[in-house]
């Protein structure tokens, strides 16, 4: 019902089942900064159809990248 799994591990993991979104991921800034910002797709709330999120939900990320010298 969910769709393709990676692997069949499921529960507790967020990767197992990929959910349709739109996503923006910025260049990366001087200094190694990234930034995404994504519309997830609604879907069922662990699992349960009768508890489904009703508007698509927000998720962000920032990461930080550098080199260090030796």
């Amino acid at each position: 019902g969910q769709g393709v799994s990676f692997g069949n591990i499921g529960s507790g993991y967020t990767y197992p089942f990929p959910a349709s979104q739109i996503r923006y991921t910025s260049p990366t800034f001087a200094g190694g900064l990234k930034v995404a910002v994504a519309l997830v797709d609604p879907s069922p709330v662990n699992g349960a159809a009768d508890r489904e999120e009703s508007v698509p939900r927000i998720e962000g990320e920032v990461t930080y990248s550098t080199e260090f010298d030796g």
